[in-house]
C-alpha cells in the first residue's frame, strides 16, 4: 500500500483490527473504514421504531465506496481462507478486479464449512485474477476443501526483510530454534515442539528455543 501510494496511485484500505503499521499508513490512504463499523449506526429512536416494524435501514459504508469511487482492483488479505466470503461477493456485485492472499487454510476450519459457505466460496474464487496462497499444502488444502482445481491459485512467499543469502547453520553444538509468525498452537503445532524440548533427551541437550512477543 507504502509503495502504491508513493507511486501516485489513489490507495484504500478496510481493516477489521487495530495495529501499528496501520495507524501508520493512514496518512497516505485515499480511504480508511473500520470494518467493525462498516454498518452506520441507527439512533435510538430509529431502532425503537425498527422493532415494530421494520422501516429504517444502516448503510453499507463500504458498498457506498466501491459504488462512487470503482476501484481498479482490490486486494483481499485474509487470515484465513474461509474468511471472506461476504468481501469476495462485494467485489462481483460491483464487479471490481479482485485478487485474495491468504495466510492460514487449516483442516480446523471443516467445522465451519458447510454447503451453503462452500459453494459461495468456490463461486468467488473462481472469478478472482488470482488467489495467492503462503504455501503448497495450503493451495492444496484449500482446492480439497472446496472440491475445485482452478488455474487461478498460486503459492507466493510471504516478505522477509532478511538478506537473501541468510546468515546459514549455526556452528558447533548449539543450535537455536526461530519461530516467524503468531503463536497460535491449536493450528501451528507449537504445542508439539514444547513437548519435544521438554523430554530428556533434549533436555540434556544444548538447545535454546526463545519465545519473543509483541503486543
Amino acid at each position: 500500500a507504502k509503495y502504491l501510494a508513493s507511486r501516485g496511485h489513489a490507495v484504500s484500505a478496510a481493516v477489521n483490527y487495530d495495529h501499528l503499521r496501520i495507524s501508520e499508513l493512514k496518512h497516505s490512504l485515499h480511504f480508511f473504514i473500520d470494518l467493525r463499523y462498516r454498518y452506520s449506526r441507527l439512533s435510538p429512536i430509529r431502532r425503537l421504531v425498527n422493532r415494530v416494524v421494520t422501516v429504517f435501514k444502516t448503510n453499507d459504508i463500504l458498498a457506498g465506496y466501491f459504488k462512487d469511487v470503482k476501484p481498479a482492483l482490490v486486494v483481499i488479505s485474509q487470515g484465513s481462507g474461509i474468511a471472506s466470503p461476504d468481501m469476495i461477493e462485494l467485489c462481483s456485485r460491483f464487479q471490481a478486479k479482485f485478487v485474495t492472499l491468504t495466510q492460514l487454510v487449516s483442516d480446523v476450519h471443516w467445522l465451519w464449512l458447510n454447503d451453503e459457505l462452500q459453494q459461495r466460496l468456490k463461486k468467488g474464487y473462481e472469478k478472482s485474477l488470482k488467489n495467492f496462497f503462503v504455501s503448497r499444502r495450503n493451495m492444496e488444502l484449500h482446492e480439497f476443501m472446496l472440491a475445485y482445481s482452478c488455474g487461478n491459485n498460486e503459492v507466493v512467499s510471504n516478505p522477509l526483510v532478511i538478506s537473501a543469502n541468510g546468515t546459514g547453520y549455526p556452528s558447533g553444538v548449539d543450535y537455536t530454534i526461530a519461530f516467524v509468525g503468531r503463536i497460535a498452537c491449536f493450528h501451528k503445532g507449537l504445542d508439539m515442539l514444547v513437548r519435544v524440548l521438554n523430554t530428556s533427551q533434549w533436555q540434556n541437550g544444548r538447545v535454546a528455543c526463545n519465545l519473543t512477543r509483541v503486543g
